[in-house]
């Protein structure tokens, strides 16, 4: 597809894709899928919760998303009439930015950066330095320094294409409407094309712009609450809350080390089930069988924080912190009750500039007050083996010991689940 010299224009091979009928590949970039570093991100899902602990259809994975960002990254650099070389390079890393994703993704990353002392995006130099992967991309032109920098959002005004942070980038792009689509949800409704929107970036006084309607903004911001109306509720928050347990039982036992990073998730399920502590085989078992989802019993929710809060909302550790406290005072045993501190990863400032359809810079605040957008929403969560159901009120209550009695001051939704 790139012009790169001596080679002659290669077959060209299709491949179905959920959301843009098909993609090709040459039979050179296909050798890039066919590496084992790639082939990995076939067994690691785009989903946080693996399939066999959610009551929806198969979610998609992180291969058919990397695929998806490099068709979207291909259009972005005809569209730019970028130089060949970062045309090439901005291709590759929209194929490799999720490479270095754990098992368990977003689940697990915070325990890949705490032991490994790297993200996921970080982590992406290891998967491409002196391996398969990265030998033939250097093979097909590819600068190693360059696509890393651009996976880590560096090199602008590039770099936001592929990790825009808290921006629409290409990433983002695809990955809410593949993860809706694939679970089933949000059927017969058009939220927005990713290729029209990848085909309306331009560089506008040396920064990336964003052409884009008011109502294409919707359909995206749509999509986006769509989906983490899903990604927070129970049938989702449940297992999660129940795996991220798991693995702090295991990091606690020393079980986890960076080769547990590499693995993908049915060699990851499988070790954890049966290779590590009693109590993190244990709830991996209980998330295998729904009946044994663990129940809600309290939800917290608002759109303000008390400073008084915020340190629980410090990292994943207050979770656990919390969720041990309330397992003692209950009597229980600790790989009963999980605790669940969070922030609306739904909500996403639009930094990135927007032009109209007249090429008039507009803002999107006005859009995003009347969405109700402007505001991050916390949120806690409480969930109990079946077992322990019947003991809501000793529940709310160790609940309430446990973190001091502190209430969330503002536009509060409290509830003691029924």
């Amino acid at each position: 597809m790139f012009k790169l010299k001596n080679m002659t224009p290669e077959k060209l091979h299709s491949y179905p894709d959920l959301l843009y009928g098909e993609i090709q590949f040459t039979e050179a970039e296909e050798r890039i899928l066919r590496t084992p570093q790639m082939s990995r991100l076939k067994r690691i899902s785009l989903s946080a919760v693996p399939d066999w602990a959610l009551p929806t259809l198969t979610p998609p994975t992180r291969y058919e998303h990397s695929r998806a960002v490099a068709h979207l990254a291909r259009l972005t650099g005809e569209k730019l009439s970028l130089k060949e070389e970062i045309k090439r390079d901005l291709f590759f890393a929209g194929l490799v930015h999720d490479v270095a994703t754990p098992p368990f993704s977003h689940v697990s990353e915070p325990f890949q950066e705490k032991i490994t002392r790297k993200n996921h995006e970080q982590a992406v130099e290891s998967y491409l330095l002196g391996t398969e992967l990265g030998e033939e991309i250097v093979s097909q032109g590819g600068d190693l320094a360059r696509i890393i920098g651009l996976v880590n959002g560096e090199g602008e005004p590039y770099g936001s294409l592929i990790n825009g942070r808290s921006s629409i980038d290409l990433d983002n792009l695809d990955n809410s409407l593949r993860y809706l689509r694939g679970l089933g949800l949000g059927q017969g409704r058009f939220f927005y094309s990713p290729e029209k929107q990848a085909k309306a970036y331009e560089i506008y006084g040396g920064k990336l712009v964003l052409r884009i309607s008011p109502e294409d903004l919707e359909g995206w911001l749509d999509c986006r609450r769509e989906t983490y109306k899903f990604v927070y509720s129970s049938d989702n928050l449940s297992p999660g809350a129940m795996l991220s347990r798991a693995l702090y039982f295991a990091e606690k036992e020393e079980e986890l080390d960076n080769d547990f990073f590499l693995k993908d998730e049915a060699e990851a399920r499988v070790y954890l089930k049966n290779d590590c502590n009693p109590r993190t085989g244990e709830l991996i078992k209980n998330m295998e069988n729904w009946a044994n989802h663990y129940r809600q019993i309290v939800s917290l929710e608002a759109t303000g924080l008390d400073p008084r809060w915020r340190h629980l909302f410090t990292g994943i550790e207050p979770r656990f912190r919390v969720a041990d406290e309330m397992s003692s005072i209950l009597g229980v045993k600790p790989e009963n009750v999980c605790v669940y501190f969070g922030w609306d990863r739904g909500y996403k400032k639009i930094q990135i500039p927007l032009l109209d359809d007249k090429g008039r810079f507009w803002s999107a605040d006005s859009l995003l007050s009347e969405k109700g957008d402007l505001k991050q929403r916390w949120m806690v969560q409480v969930y109990v083996h079946p077992d322990l159901k019947e003991k809501k009120n000793a529940i709310q209550a160790a609940f309430n010991e446990s973190v001091g009695n502190i209430c969330l001051p503002i536009e509060v939704k409290s509830q003691v689940a029924a």
